[in-house]
């Protein structure tokens, strides 16, 4: 036991009381430098003990309970010295009240805060003990709370110790715990460059409040620290399982520890060491192999700032490296080829390398003579390999300059492993020997580890969504499946932190872990404040190949060609080893926000005879470009097009629009068709042909009204009895025939022609004269145009006889048939003895 003279005693030591009759192991020396026995005081007074101090916090009394046992004995004057050490100024006595019994002279020296007991009188103690209880007045003075981490009680101890220095118990005054955040304090935050990690302690309060925050600041132009989120566990004070209580992340020269719901339940232990993967940062010419580093400062709060110190490392070097290959050996035999490059290593003729191999078990054993050793640069090595100790070999390097080394070995596997794992340690110290360095990112040594697995095996992880393209506000689900192989595992951990632009539906999440044995209570976690989704698959009864599925759902959100990608990640972490032999594999899926689009209305003129067709495009716009294809005239068809980018806008509902989206072909462009009417302009005739019977003052004839376009034609002779047909033609490119419906005109083959056909009455009985008669004319129908007449037939009275042939149209003329008939002339333009002309528009 410490002289209380030169150490506080830690409270909570759980210090016994002292034993009747047990030897002072040294006496108090209040000269330490003092060597004669007489200057020290010597205690007289043994076969005692110190009782359980008590403090009545409302009188402020501390009681000291003092036991002499059965058999004690001492003379008058011999004395005892107690001495009191309470908790700094906070924790004192003041005065001496009182002494329960009067065999003792007390006095009590509070600036020394001792107590001297005296025997008044010769002393001797049969039958019962003898017990005297001293009491004190005493000031408690409570500290503010600035020193002291919220939700952690402020308290004070005080402990009497004899003159021999064994203690009693410590009597403890707890306060009211402090108030506020619940935040840990950061106790010895470090980096370090053997390990290449940052490291430090939290101390725990007993109560968090929830979402609790600790961050400690770095210099990021010294550390890189991996962005990733590492789980953050505790330990009930009354059990041994750990409980994740919160989570870390790094980014931007701040690591922030985010406290969980878990983590407001039950009692911690007091501390907590935490670590992250970190790499040393430093800047080095392109020439040059040696730099050195400055200090850095790590600041935590609340908490404590530390300082690094320098160091001295290699510039431009290669980082160690470690795999493993399946072959076979000569006899067929399937053995694993390990291969290690050293990277560069320090200099000097003292600089050791060493590769050791770290299996933790005999999955596999290493062939010796296999081993061999490539020296990129440095010294011949010195090679240690022992085949009865068949998972070790070493490799020592040396040189005058930088040194590096390409080591392979074979190794025969066991039956029955679902992977093999090897891990090389690779040493080397700084030319100033002020500390060891080791980097896995920039040489000079470090821990590569390699997981060769049979079969295909491995870690695996793969990251879906439904929908690769949503408008904003759809609902899109994601699926993570994580899966691992390897029976070497002691937490997997798949975290999913949520992208800015997805909103979840907690009550989407749906966690399954296979098999069920590796699941947590709660299957999955979600920690609002970080967005997180996290996964921790347990060992249960022993590690095997799991997987993990993680679906849930939620709406996006964002402005049209925003892409929204979601991460997961998973970790494969293999326990108290802390070997990086899974590592953190992740996976994507993203979504592209769109904009519902619809193409504008198409002005449309078909075309008619008068009008000419028209089509109008709108201005592009809305994330559309329009475009026309073909020629816009009569009869023509003629496509519409309208074009948009995939990736900033879809098709809103197309139905009923006429446009149409070829979806597997062209899926951005949506199609409208305009059919161009071809209307036929020609205009519309009807032949128009009056006939006259014979009479008894005037013979049969007919009479054509001139129609334009239409030529005429007479086949057969003119006279009563007689039967004559009529022709009339027209060129079809210029003109079209109208409705003859009930005229009498029949269609000729080819349908440029048509035919009339009369019988003339026989001639009238002109023996008996007869009253004159006038005829009866019928007026011819007008030359149509547009819609077609048919002239009224024309009566002919009688009048002077012309002899002649009417001719017109195209077959008038004197062709086979015609006959030379007497013509009237009543209200037409045939002249007798002439062909009438076929009529020319415009002539």
């Amino acid at each position: 036991a410490a002289s209380p003279e030169t150490a506080d005693p830690e409270p909570g030591s759980g210090a016994t009381l002292r034993s009747l009759g047990a030897p002072a192991p040294f006496a108090l020396d209040d000269d330490p430098e003092a060597d004669e026995p007489e200057d020290a005081p010597i205690p007289t007074i043994s076969d005692y003990a110190i009782g359980g101090l008590n403090y009545d916090s409302a009188t402020g009394i501390v009681t000291i309970p003092l036991i002499f046992r059965d058999g004690f004995s001492a003379s008058a004057n011999e004395f005892l010295i107690l001495n009191w050490y309470g908790d700094g100024p906070a924790f004192v006595l003041t005065s001496f009240k009182e002494a329960s019994s009067n065999e003792f002279d007390v006095q009590f020296d509070a600036v020394k805060q001792s107590f001297t007991l005296t025997l008044v009188d010769a002393l001797t103690v049969t039958g019962d003990d003898l017990h005297i209880t001293l009491t004190v007045n005493s000031t408690l003075t409570w500290e503010s709370c600035s020193g002291t981490p919220s939700g952690y009680p402020r308290s004070v101890t005080g402990q009497i110790f004899d003159s021999s220095g064994y203690p009693s118990n410590f009597v403890e005054i707890p306060g009211e715990k402090c108030p506020a955040t619940g935040i840990p304090r950061v106790m010895q935050p470090s980096y370090s460059f053997g390990g290449q990690s940052l490291f430090w302690s939290l101390e725990l309060p007993d109560v968090f409040v929830p979402n609790a925050i600790v961050t400690i600041t770095y210099q990021p132009d010294r550390l890189v620290i991996s962005p990733q989120s590492v789980p953050v566990y505790a330990r009930y004070r009354t059990g041994f399982d750990p409980v994740q209580i919160g989570t870390m992340t790094a980014a931007n020269g701040v690591i922030t520890i985010t406290f969980n719901e878990a983590s407001t339940s039950g009692t911690w232990e007091r501390y907590i060491n935490l670590s992250m993967p970190a790499s040393l940062v430093f800047s080095c010419d392109p020439e040059q192999t040696i730099a050195e580093i400055d200090e850095m400062t790590l600041v935590g709060k609340p908490g404590v700032t530390t300082v690094t110190r320098a160091t001295t490392v290699l510039c431009n070097a290669a980082s160690p490296t470690k795999s493993g290959a399946w072959s076979t050996d000569e006899e067929g035999n399937d053995i694993i080829v390990w291969t290690i490059d050293s990277g560069d290593l320090f200099d000097g003729g003292s600089i050791v390398e060493n590769l050791r191999t770290i299996t933790g078990e005999l999955a596999f054993a290493f062939d010796c003579d296999s081993l061999q050793v490539e020296v990129l640069s440095g010294d011949d090595p010195v090679v240690e390999c022992s085949p009865g100790y068949p998972y070790y070999f070493a490799v020592h390097l040396y040189g005058d300059t930088p040194v590096r080394a390409i080591v392979t070995i074979n190794a025969y596997p066991e039956d029955g492993y679902t992977s093999y794992v090897n891990c090389a340690n690779i040493d080397s110290s700084p030319p100033i020997n002020t500390f060891a360095a080791e980097s896995t990112s920039i040489g000079w040594g470090g821990f590569p580890c390699f997981e060769l697995f049979p079969d295909g095996g491995g870690d695996f992880i793969a990251k879906s969504v439904d929908k690769d393209i949503a408008q904003s506000g759809d609902t899109v689900t994601y699926e993570v499946v994580a899966e691992t192989t390897s029976s070497r595992w002691s937490t997997i951990t798949l975290t999913d932190v949520l992208p800015a632009g997805f909103d979840l539906d907690e009550d989407s999440v749906d966690c399954v872990v296979e098999p069920a044995i590796h699941a947590s209570d709660d299957c999955f976690t979600y920690t609002d404040s970080s967005r997180t989704l996290q996964v921790v698959a347990v060992p249960g009864k022993g590690s095997g190949e799991v997987k993990i599925t993680l679906t849930f759902s939620g709406t996006v959100s964002g402005v049209p060609g925003a892409v929204i990608t979601n991460e997961a990640c998973s970790l494969r972490e293999t326990g108290s080893q802390g070997l990086p032999i899974g590592g953190e594999i992740c996976d994507t899926a993203s979504t592209t926000i769109i904009g519902k689009v619809t193409p504008e209305a198409i002005p449309f003129v078909d075309a008619t005879c008068s009008v000419k067709p028209e089509i109008g495009l709108p201005q592009n716009g809305n994330g559309i470009k329009y475009s026309i294809e073909g020629d816009v005239k009569p009869g023509a068809t003629v496509f519409v097009h309208a074009d948009i980018d995939l990736t900033m806008h879809g098709w809103d509902d197309l139905t009923g629009t006429g446009w149409v989206v070829d979806t597997e072909n062209s899926p951005q462009r949506a199609t409208k068709t305009f059919e161009i009417d071809n209307p036929d302009c020609r205009p519309l005739v009807i032949p128009a042909v009056t006939f006259t019977e014979a009479s008894c003052t005037a013979p049969a004839s007919l009479s054509a009204t001139p129609v334009d376009g239409v030529g005429y034609g007479l086949v057969d002779e003119i006279g009563a009895g007689k039967t004559v047909v009529v022709t009339a033609t027209i060129d079809l490119t210029t003109h079209q025939w109208g409705d003859l419906t009930g005229t009498g005109w029949t269609p000729v083959e080819g349908g440029s022609s048509v035919k009339l056909t009369h019988t003339f009455a026989a001639a009238p009985n002109c023996e008996t004269p007869s009253p004159t008669v006038e005829p009866t004319e019928t007026p011819a129908t007008p030359a149509p145009t547009g819609t077609p007449t048919t002239p009224a037939p024309v009566t002919p009275t009688a009048t002077t006889a012309v002899t002649g042939l009417p001719s017109t149209g195209t077959n008038g003329g004197s062709g086979t048939g015609w006959q030379v008939l007497t013509v009237a002339l009543v209200a037409t333009v045939a002249i007798a003895g002439l062909g009438i002309r076929k009529a020319q528009s415009g002539r």
